[in-house]
């Protein structure tokens, strides 16, 4: 039977760390509504609009069509203009413009309505779908407009280049100007935008918003312990309190593919340089994250609160017989371990994989000593007196030393386990190693050089290929065309990631090489095939 981690207060903590190191999200904190004020110039970004929430637009049709040939991988139908011409017999054969942007956009419906209404936009030739076919048909021209005719409650509307049609008011059909966010994307690179505006979506659509957000499929939800509530009611929080709007935009960068993704308002501040720390040419993955002031990197110690109340509602502060600890006691162990292991003004972790197992890698990076040595120390007195009974003699956690490049490396041993974890600091650094075995690695990781300099709030990389060969070390199985696709030629292939600030927003780029988003599309392709050629 499953054993909570918490049911034992000392493994409740540890446990704990560790499961939460690693999953640091870089932007979990709350918005700097003082964030820098410059604002990016005016053509990268997406005109306002007083009605739509949801924007989906691509960049160039034969910008996008080359991309996916040189990628190998098929064109989704919903892009192919032979077929979006044969859908829409109005526009005609060769009617779709390949120098334009095709799109959509949603906003709420009429008013009353609890659906949401939305416009296409089609890029076309001057010679096709003008607006005489449609009147031919019954369609009738809206007073003041000279572009723009309604047929059985739709608008078709013919601005020069465009075909935009939609159920919705006229107004937002002959308010819009689809020409300025083709001039936009036709940006070097872009290939496609999806922009939500989420504080326009909640205060005029606040039935459909609130409707995603609580979607299950239809199925009643099953019961859910305040661990799980409180998980989710946190990612919710995200859209709802945090955010104001996320874009989405999917870049051809000449060696690879990126996707940018800008979050509104949570633009980092201005971050100081620091060191960053080499690991290992093993690690399959690192994550390093800077804070910009000493507030903002204690922003788990809210979170570590709202956990404990959750576990506590739970009764997971018990052990295995059901009987009751000191849930103060233990509060204030796991507040300090918490704060012990994230509270640094910057921190790198990486993951390494060694004969079938994994070595987790932690840098702790302070612009002042932290006493990170006698803090583990004292945490470690306290945690055995918390899993030891009045009267009783127990083998608890243990602290030792020995010499490696000249300094002195703390080790702590769990009783009955191979278990160790390895610290050294050295001024105001601190590196960490666990394993699963008694090995000293530290002295080997200390001589490595910095690989230059943290300047970003957020980034990291993830060697897909090396993580697949270490999944396979430890005889799990994958299908072989997956084996195949990211294992030949992909050597050396990572996927990337970088933070900026932006205006109001943070702005995260995510770099794909092309050789391994070709891979990865080819097989979703693959999937894809196989899965409409099983349908009857």
């Amino acid at each position: 039977m499953f054993r909570s981690p918490l049911r034992a207060p000392r493994t409740a903590v540890l446990w704990t760390s560790l499961l939460l190191l690693g999953a640091t999200p870089a932007l979990a904190q709350e918005p700097s509504r003082t964030a820098a004020s410059a604002r990016p110039p005016e053509s990268a970004r997406p005109p306002e609009s007083p009605w739509a929430y949801l924007t989906l637009m691509t960049g160039p049709l034969e910008r996008v069509e080359a991309s996916f040939a040189e990628l190998h991988v098929p064109l989704p139908r919903v892009l192919q203009r032979e077929h979006l011409e044969r859908t829409f017999g109005f526009i005609g054969p060769g009617g779709l413009r390949g120098t334009g942007s095709l799109g959509m956009r949603m906003g709420a419906g009429e008013p009353g309505s609890t659906e949401a209404s939305g416009h296409m936009i089609f890029p076309v030739h001057p010679d096709a779908a003008p607006l005489e076919a449609f009147t031919s048909r019954g369609a009738r021209p809206l007073p003041d407009s000279n572009d723009t005719v309604r047929i059985k409650g739709v608008f078709f509307r013919r601005p020069p280049g465009f075909l935009v049609l939609g159920p919705h008011t006229q107004a937002d059909i002959t308010g819009y100007d689809p020409q300025a966010d083709e001039d936009r994307l036709a940006a070097p690179g872009v290939l496609a935008e999806i922009d939500v505006d989420l504080a326009r979506w909640r205060k005029t659509d606040p039935s459909s918003f609130y409707r995603i957000l609580t979607q299950n499929d239809g199925e009643k939800p099953a019961k859910e312990d305040h661990v799980s509530a409180l998980g989710r009611s946190m990612g919710t929080r995200i859209y709802e309190k945090l955010l104001d709007r996320v874009r989405l935009t999917f870049l051809d960068a000449g060696t690879g593919l990126r996707l940018r993704v800008e979050l509104e308002p949570l633009a980092p501040g201005e971050i100081s340089p620091l060191p960053k720390p080499a690991f290992p040419r093993a690690a399959i993955g690192r994550v390093d994250i800077a804070y910009a002031s000493a507030e903002s990197s204690q922003w788990m110690q809210g979170v570590t609160e709202q956990f404990m109340n959750a576990a506590e509602k739970d009764n997971l502060f018990t052990d295995e017989r059901g009987t009751s600890v000191d849930v103060e006691q233990v509060r204030e162990v796991l507040r300090e371990a918490f704060t012990l292991f994230w509270s640094a003004d910057a921190l790198s972790i990486a993951v390494e994989p060694s004969k079938g197992k994994l070595l987790y890698h932690q840098v702790n990076q302070y612009r002042s000593p932290a006493g990170f040595t006698e803090r583990v120390a004292a945490l470690v007195e306290k945690l055995n007196a918390l899993d030891r009974k009045p009267g009783q003699h127990k083998e608890g956690l243990e602290l030792s030393t020995y010499g490696a490049s000249g300094a002195r490396v703390t080790r702590l041993t769990f009783p009955g386990s191979k278990f160790t974890v390895d610290f050294v600091e050295s001024g105001t650094t601190v590196r960490i190693i666990a394993a699963e075995d008694s090995k000293r690695r530290l002295p080997a990781l200390l001589k490595l050089p910095d690989d230059g300099t943290l300047s970003s709030s957020f980034s990291g990389m993830f060697d897909l290929n090396a993580a697949v060969d270490a999944y396979l070390s430890t005889g799990g199985h994958l299908p072989f065309p997956l084996q195949l696709r990211t294992r030949e030629g992909l050597r050396g292939q990572l996927i990337t990631w970088t933070t900026r600030a932006e205006g109001s927003a943070a702005v995260v780029d995510f770099d794909v090489p092309k050789p391994l988003a070709r891979a990865l599309l080819q097989l979703q392709a693959s999937r894809v095939h196989e899965a409409d050629a099983s349908e009857p």
